[in-house]
């Protein structure tokens, strides 16, 4: 009896033995952890299959590249890649870089944070980070100007008054600082661009998720295919009062998007790819819209002695008592540069009406050479 007791004993140890003792957590949160080299030094393990497929999803697995037509973001369900190795740590790094976080190569606690949160389901193409703008793949753009767009979906969801109030006040932004016309299509005709709310698998091959990350994705031009995840809790209130993501924030990333811009490594972009819920963001930002007239070339506002040498727009217009406040100048350097490196910037404030001349000495960051930037600032027109 003894010794079949013992014989006993042995292989229940040894059945211990074999099993994997492994605790997943159920998100991507890592909470009271230390991590090293990928890997936790206490209890629970990282879910590296399911940063792995996230990073693959939005463009930063290099194997099969980021492809919006072929990469499914609304699905991030766990496979069984469940190791931290070169590729995954390679990936790592590249998200951490384009984001501006610690590039460690590891899932701190600073990448998981950030991955945890909601975002653009449309993939981070813009992965050159030494790049001063970055546009979709290719640089599809619109071949017109005047474009027109109608709701689709999202009529039961949403009034429609307060649809047409959200689309509006986003399409005007854009048009504001470009040469885009956007006008809602007549009942029955077709229309450039199609908005539309949607629940889970709707017919595009990229269905949403009611406990995803993502809360809209689009399609880039001519395509024109706007689409919000309806499940999120939407609000067009400033300011907005409780867990409620702001509509006309992410109307106007996804209008980026249908316009051609991919998505800006900068926090305070509206092409940013994250959004924060119970806030409000609906002013365009430098960055947003140096990068709209970068790619659509839009006239100069500004003059340099060397007008070879110098190209100037307006990058961001404040406007407070019918008076231009405040005003962002981004100059690009034509001379000796290129698209990469040739980017400043001057603020310039004033409070006059009237058109006001001026001039400023700029150093070529690279050639240090100094140029000298002579800008005629015109009121912007206010109706």
């Amino acid at each position: 009896m003894e010794v079949a007791l013992k014989t006993l004993l042995r292989i229940f140890l040894l059945f211990l033995v074999a099993q994997p003792l492994r605790v997943h957590s159920r998100s991507l949160r890592s909470t009271n952890k230390r991590i090293q080299n990928g890997t936790e030094t206490s209890e629970g393990v990282i879910e590296f299959a399911k940063a792995r497929k996230y990073l693959k999803a939005f463009g930063y697995v290099e194997e099969n590249g980021a492809d919006f037509n072929t990469t499914n973001t609304g699905d991030l369900k766990v496979n069984n890649d469940d190791v931290f190795d070169e590729d995954l740590e390679r990936s790592i790094k590249r998200f951490q870089e384009f984001y501006h976080l610690n590039v460690s190569g590891k899932l701190d606690s600073e990448t998981i944070k950030l991955m945890s949160k909601p975002r653009c389901g449309v993939p981070d193409f813009g992965l050159k980070v030494s790049s001063k703008f970055a546009f979709i793949e290719g640089k599809p753009k619109w071949s017109k100007k005047n474009l027109t767009y109608r709701f689709e979906s999202g009529m039961e969801i949403i009034p429609i008054e307060v649809l047409r109030s959200v689309f509006e006040e986003a399409f005007t932004q854009w048009s504001n600082v470009s040469s885009f016309t956007f006008e809602e299509a007549p009942n029955g005709t077709d229309a450039d661009i199609e908005i539309g709310f949607f629940s889970g698998d709707h017919g595009d091959g990229f269905p949403f998720n009611r406990f995803g990350p993502i809360l809209a994705h689009t399609f880039p031009p001519p395509d024109g295919r706007l689409h919000v995840n309806e499940d999120k809790p939407w609000s067009d209130t400033i300011p907005i009062k409780g867990r409620y993501y702001d509509l006309v924030w992410v109307a106007m990333h996804e209008i980026g998007h249908l316009l051609g811009l991919d998505h800006s490594s900068h926090h305070h972009a509206i092409m940013y790819a994250y959004v924060d819920i119970g806030v409000n963001r609906r002013t365009l930002d430098g960055d947003d819209i140096a990068s709209i007239q970068s790619l659509y070339s839009s006239p100069s506002m500004g003059y340099g002695e060397n007008s070879r040498a110098v190209r100037s727009s307006p990058a961001m217009i404040t406007i407070k008592a019918s008076k231009v406040k405040e005003c962002w100048f981004f100059f690009h350097l034509e001379d000796e540069c290129d698209q990469d490196e040739n980017w400043a910037s001057i603020k310039w404030i004033y409070t006059q009406q009237f058109s006001t001349i001026y001039s400023t000495i700029y150093r070529h960051k690279r050639t240090q050479k100094l140029i000298k930037i002579r800008l005629i600032v015109v009121q912007k027109h206010i109706t």
